[in-house]
């Protein structure tokens, strides 16, 4: 799957255009790996094929500089990322062979794909993985949250990558974008990037804007760099950046409802919850057995739609006769498997073959319910029994509720707008089944308020009245006479004039037109003949919403550990059903992830062992998670998870949890939650400890202290490590192999990339605290304030133990210097957790950057709770003071120091 001219190029015969270096000229070079459109020096080029990195030449001779000319001719810019790009169906033929040419995605990643093939002579055959690599040697990476609200302020770590073999002068930009605000101080960054290393820079942006906004990134060589960085003559590279992000608002949504209908995606899904014996339940094989009344919705769907779409005749009979076998004496059909709707619930029958007992057992019923009074009237019709077709349609019309041209029926002790839909439709399929001018009319009135329901989307409220509504406008649709359509219609608002033309050939094409300017008033005026139905939606979010009284929903979160609280939290939300002695239907539980959350997906796997619990399903969304319980009852039931912390946010706006009855949407309660009071947004990640060189003693006295002189002290040990011995062996001094003498040191934190770029990461639960420890050093805090010299030695004369540290994000900090008084200074290179009490404040301790020294009037032992870090506690033994953030003692430790006794 290559052309070889990524990693190869053929070797010249000796007349084949040998180069004699000492005559090769800087444009001469250039020409090697850029197409020159001036063909008069074309003998002065060297002929060869192409390199897959660029050609640098230095030449002691010529000048510094950078080439306009040596810029790549264009720079394509990478937008596309899929997670699967390839996926088709062709027919190959006799020759058994064929040849695919497709772009790949813009990913810089390792694809795999294989090929499956079958035969009518051989079978099936799978082919083995075969694997081609997008690379480039010079490239941008950053990872967004798929969504983040209006006024959340995002962390975007920018990483830039240089696989080439030597340093480049790089401009990185933060492109303008409409929708984002830039908060750092600049958009652009300037640096020497070394070969074979990565440059990492933090821009902070701000959502303003609703809607997908685009952010685009460019890094590329700066040719006004005024540093030396690189070689002499360097090939100009550039790489740009496009990635989207979904900015959505705050508060509380007023109407979220989404559909699709798609009938091949629909057929192939439904099948995932049929059972073995041909029934279908709501949860598949997570129900012990199928469900009557579904299978047989199910196999009316499927009979209307095998006209349009494939559907396995077997796999239909066998539902059929699954139905056919429960049936009874009597001709009724029992209630097999749970329904969900509990409106729903009461003895409904098929159209099967044997229609007679059918009739027979809908007669039985002498006192049905609307919903199965609209349900009896219909099958009549389809059995063709006109007799008791109509002598129900009297009584259900009897029953309807009618105000001026609008007509429905609608449940007296339930106020279900779903369940009203579905029994509506009904109406409306028996009126139209059975046909005649007045029937026609009153079905026009019913689908005049069937019509006002609909959403923005076109569908309903749930699955089943939705389908059910769109066969009884579909049927309506085709009884009444076609007549000619030629209508104009103005819609006139604010900053709005527009004429919509339907006529007979567009009539069934959905017309919309956005209003711009809100509050407005509009005026729709019609001319011609035809009738057009016309909907306004507006979607509008509340601060607070009115919920119903029906759910009790509460929301509960805190961090795993009190290190790094803001890398994994947990989030747990307890539901239950209010109304007394009473069940809910399937209820939904909707939670939102806070911006920058993910789920964990391992800690959502455990709550399908909770036997306790009543959730019969769990589904991931991008920024969201769903939980489907089949019933809810007064006894309350907890669900609980772990999110992980991919992107920092700062200011992140709550997250909204909803809980609602599926088939009664009315019924829906929603609350927000937040990260944990006590995490903070910024933060950095532990470093890695140093590696030794063969050359460092391991012996205890060179682990963790280094004496240094009075006259001053290089701070910048922050990029310089020394390997933590506490855990090696000493016996393994004398290993004769050595430590890998490649290994070397480096300042900063190496990098790779992440997100789909990157590998998958792997999040591992952070220990919990002592509780026992907690409980006796969390009880009081330390002291921090500034003190004058005379209490500040005062203070330090009398001290045990005096740290200086530098303050880093996240509650952690690295200690610089030990300064006990009468005790000669030593350097310690050690990071540690700052641990305090859940209620304790201290302002010097939030200062990222900051120098701070550390006094206690006792002994402090730095437990080890990590391998990279050591546990230090702050109590009421310990003074805190902020000082000027220099190199070596502070000048008020000097002072001190001169003036304490001697010991």
């Amino acid at each position: 799957m290559s052309d070889l001219t990524l990693e190869t190029r053929p070797c010249f015969s000796s007349g084949q255009g040998e180069v004699d270096a000492d005559r090769v000229r800087p444009s001469d070079v250039r020409m090697h790996v850029i197409p020159v459109s001036n063909r008069g020096r074309a003998r002065s080029r060297v002929s060869m094929s192409p390199l897959a990195y660029p050609l640098t030449v230095g030449v002691p001779t010529s000048p510094r500089g950078y080439s306009e000319d040596a810029r790549q001719p264009s720079i394509e810019v990478r937008t596309f990322f899929p997670e699967t790009w390839l996926w088709e169906l062709i027919h190959i033929g006799k020759e058994g062979e064929t040849v695919l040419k497709r772009d790949l995605p813009h990913t810089i990643t390792d694809w795999v794909g294989s090929t499956v093939c079958v035969s009518a002579q051989h079978g099936l055959g799978v082919s083995s993985p075969a694997k081609v690599r997008a690379f480039q040697p010079f490239f941008l990476d950053y990872v967004m949250p798929y969504s983040i609200k209006r006024g959340e302020v995002v962390h975007l770590k920018v990483s830039l990558y240089n696989f080439l073999a030597h340093s480049l002068p790089v401009r990185i930009n933060l492109e303008d974008s409409p929708g984002i605000t830039l908060v750092s101080d600049s958009s652009t960054v300037l640096s020497c990037v070394q070969e074979k290393t990565t440059l990492v820079h933090k821009f902070l942006i701000r959502a303003a804007e609703l809607g997908e906004v685009n952010v685009t990134v460019t890094a590329a060589v700066d040719p006004e760099y005024e540093e030396a960085c690189g070689p002499e003559l360097i090939i100009g590279t550039r790489d740009v950046l496009v990635k989207s992000i979904l900015v959505k608002p705050e508060g509380f949504p007023v109407e979220v409802t989404k559909s699709s209908f798609m009938c091949p995606t629909g057929y192939q899904r439904e099948l995932n919850y049929r059972h073995t014996d041909g029934s279908y339940s709501a949860f598949g094989n997570s129900d012990s057995s199928g469900s009557m009344w579904l299978t047989a919705f199910v196999v009316k769907s499927f009979a209307q739609a095998r006209t349009h779409i494939f559907v396995d005749e077997d796999d239909l009979k066998m539902s059929i006769r699954w139905i056919t076998k429960k049936q009874l004496e009597n001709g009724c059909f029992p209630l097999v498997g749970q329904v969900f709707h509990k409106d729903m619930k009461t003895g409904l029958p098929l159209t099967p073959s044997v229609a007679s007992n059918a009739v027979f057992c809908l007669r039985g019923d002498k006192q049905p319910d609307v919903y199965t009074l609209a349900l009896t009237t219909y099958a009549f019709s389809l059995l063709g029994n006109r007799t008791l077709a109509e002598e129900s349609l009297r009584h259900l019309m009897g029953a309807a509720t009618i105000q001026q041209d609008l007509i429905w029926w609608e449940k007296q002790d339930t106020n279900s707008l779903a369940l009203n839909i579905e029994t509506t439709a009904y109406g409306i399929l028996s009126l139209v089944k059975l046909g005649g001018e007045r029937n026609l009319i009153d079905a026009l009135r019913a689908v005049r308020w069937i019509s006002k329901h609909r959403n923005a989307n076109g569908g309903f409220v749930s699955t089943q009245d939705t389908v059910v509504a769109l066969e009884a406008l579909t049927k309506y649709a085709m009884a009444v006479p076609s007549r000619g359509t030629h209508l104009s219609v103005l819609v006139a608002a604010t900053d709005l004039e527009h004429v919509f033309h339907i006529r007979q050939h567009d009539r069934l094409l959905l017309k919309q037109r956005w209003l711009p300017t809100l509050p407005t008033q509009v005026e729709v005026v019609a001319e011609g003949e035809g009738c057009a139905l016309i909907q306004s939606t507006l979607k509008y979010n509340v601060r607070t919403p009115s919920g119903s009284d029906a759910f009790s929903l509460e929301v509960e979160t805190g961090p795993v550990a009190s290190v790094d609280e803001c890398t994994m939290q947990r989030v747990e939300v307890c539901v239950s059903y209010r109304l007394p002695g009473q069940i809910s239907n399937m209820a939904v539980l909707e939670i939102a992830m806070v911006t920058g959350y993910r789920p964990d997906r391992d800690s959502l796997h455990k709550l399908d062992q909770d036997t306790e619990l009543d959730l019969k399903r769990w589904e991931e969304g991008r920024d969201q998670v769903n939980f489907y319980f089949e019933q809810l009852t007064n006894r309350k039931q907890c669900v609980g998870f772990l999110v992980v912390q991919e992107v920092e946010v700062d200011n992140p706006a709550p997250a909204l949890v909803k809980l609602y009855d599926y088939y009664q949407q009315e019924l829906m309660i929603s609350t927000k939650y937040s990260s944990d009071i006590g995490c903070k947004s910024e933060r950095l990640p532990h470093p890695e400890p140093g590696v030794l060189n063969g050359n460092m003693a391991l012996s205890q006295g060179s682990k963790d202290e280094e004496l240094i002189s009075n006259t001053g002290l290089n701070e910048v040990v922050l990029t310089i490590m020394q390997a933590d011995t506490n855990d090696l062996n000493t016996t393994s001094e004398s290993n004769s192999t050595g430590l890998n003498s490649q290994f070397v040191n480096v300042d900063h934190e190496l990098e790779t990339p992440s997100g789909q770029e990157g590998p998958e990461p792997v999040y591992v639960q952070p220990q919990g605290d002592n509780p026992q420890n907690i409980a006796e050093r969390a009880s009081t805090c330390p002291q921090c304030s500034n003190l004058d010299q005379d209490a500040f030695t005062a203070v330090y004369c009398n001290s045990s133990t005096v740290y200086k540290l530098t303050i880093r994000k996240g509650n952690t900090a690295r200690i610089l210097l030990k300064l006990a008084p009468g005790r000669t200074p030593t350097r310690i290179r050690r990071l540690t957790n700052l641990l305090l009490g859940k209620n304790c404040q201290c302002a010097p301790l939030a200062q990222a950057g900051g120098h701070v020294l550390m006094i206690s009037s006792k002994p402090v032992t730095l437990t080890t709770e990590t391998e990279d870090a050591m546990d230090l506690f702050l109590d009421d033994a310990i003074v805190v003071v902020s000082v000027a953030v220099q190199p070596g003692q502070p000048d008020i430790v000097k002072t001190a120091r001169e003036s304490c006794p001697a010991s």
